[in-house]
């Protein structure tokens, strides 16, 4: 008679113990299989919205929104989708519209990324997690354009003009950047005429419009009838060295000393500018005026 702790021989259980292991290889065989076939039952939807896209972003109020009189008061941010952002820059010019006719022209005074979830980025595991990753996420972070409001853009008598901001857009509104050149001109105050100074640009880069040409030429009010034009009581050409400071004024003084361009004297006499000429370069030149009416 064995003792109770003897269990005996184990042979009898070794077979039972096969079956088991070929019972698990077998299962573990199928679940590829099972997998696949579950996987093929499932049909993966677009998690897209339906319809194109309109703008760079939209207001946004989830951190306020609010227009001041006081600039430092004034608190205007416009989220930016994950598609636009590497085209958005600093000081490009936007528009939100109103829900009536009327737009906002504003400019882009700040971008910043702002966490999309709370978490600590501070931290060895997550540097070194991104260390090793190729790819950045644009979806994990939110994208924040602040905006700094420049003028209310509106249409009176077929003709486009601007007054100070005085309305706060509505949460959501669309903003979408400012492409049309006569919305450009209008919120920026550029007068259609007069003496051309160059094309206007952001970051250095001129800003393309929709129309023909693209560019956006900047002007100086030339009118005597609202006094001396400006360029004859306050000049100032500044930059830093190889900017095109005398190459801009040599193009300003050239349109000014036109030979068809005249100017008013008091006795009611228009005067052409002088015209100078010189057979050599180390000559003195010879200047003429020619007198009008």
């Amino acid at each position: 008679m064995s003792d109770s702790g003897d269990l005996g021989d184990f042979t009898d259980y070794a077979g039972s113990g096969g079956d088991d292991d070929a019972s698990a290889a077998d299962a573990s065989d199928d679940a590829p299989a099972e997998a696949a076939d579950t996987a093929a039952e499932f049909e993966r939807y677009g998690t897209e919205a339906a319809g194109a896209d309109q703008g760079l972003g939209t207001v946004s109020v989830s951190q306020g929104l609010r227009v001041s009189q006081d600039g430092d008061e004034t608190r205007l941010r416009a989220f930016i989708t994950t598609g636009n952002r590497d085209s958005v820059r600093l000081g490009s010019y936007l528009l939100v519209p109103y829900p009536d006719d009327e737009t906002l022209f504003c400019s882009i005074a700040a971008l910043e990324y702002a966490q999309e979830f709370q978490s600590d980025d501070a931290t060895e595991i997550h540097a070194r997690r991104q260390m090793r990753r190729e790819g950045f996420e644009e979806r994990d972070y939110k994208f924040m354009a602040e905006l700094e409001p420049v003028a209310v853009i509106y249409e009176e008598g077929g003709e486009l003009k601007r007054r100070m901001t005085d309305r706060v857009p509505k949460p959501g509104a669309l903003a979408r950047e400012a492409s049309d050149e006569a919305q450009i001109k209008t919120g920026l105050k550029i007068p259609g005429d007069g003496v051309f100074l160059g094309h206007l640009s952001v970051g250095g880069e001129k800003v393309r419009t929709a129309a023909e040409p693209p560019t956006v030429d900047y002007r100086v009010k030339d009118e005597y009838a609202d006094g001396d034009p400006l360029v004859f009581r306050h000049t100032l050409v500044a930059g830093g060295t190889g900017s095109g400071k005398t190459h801009a004024s040599k193009n300003v003084l050239r349109q000014y000393l036109a030979e068809d361009r005249t100017y008013p004297m008091d006795d009611g006499r228009e005067v052409s500018p002088p015209s100078c000429s010189s057979t050599r370069r180390t000559s003195t030149p010879r200047c003429t005026t020619t007198t009008r009416g």
